[in-house]
């Protein structure tokens, strides 16, 4: 079985950014609501995934006509969005992360 570098590095990214969305949740919220954002952030992959996913590909598709070297194209216009979200998902995690070692609380989280 043969797969190319740009499809093994899109599944790693694509797990990679999977587990940073989730932990960032995760942190931004008190521990009595996990189970709820779990909840939502599955049920919103899931749908928008399945509704916008299929849609967007026939987009890029109509924009750019299938050349020979374009498939890079198309995959770059519908990932590169996803990804970017995810690294401010990480940046969130990291100020967050910051703001707990030097003694700051989370102003998300009440202390209750």
């Amino acid at each position: 079985m043969w797969c190319s570098p740009g499809s093994l590095c899109y599944v790693f990214l694509s797990c990679v950014g999977a587990a940073v969305g989730m932990l960032t949740l995760l942190d931004l919220v008190p521990n009595a609501r996990h189970g709820l954002v779990t909840a939502v952030s599955f049920f919103l992959n899931v749908a928008l995934g399945a509704g916008v996913g299929p849609v967007a590909v026939g987009f890029v598709q109509t924009i750019c006509p299938r050349r020979a070297g374009t498939s890079g194209v198309q995959f770059f216009l519908i990932a590169c969005p996803g990804f970017l979200l995810v690294t401010g998902f990480s940046l969130i995690a990291l100020r967050n992360a910051r703001r707990r070692q030097s003694g700051h609380s989370n102003p998300h989280i009440s202390a209750a």
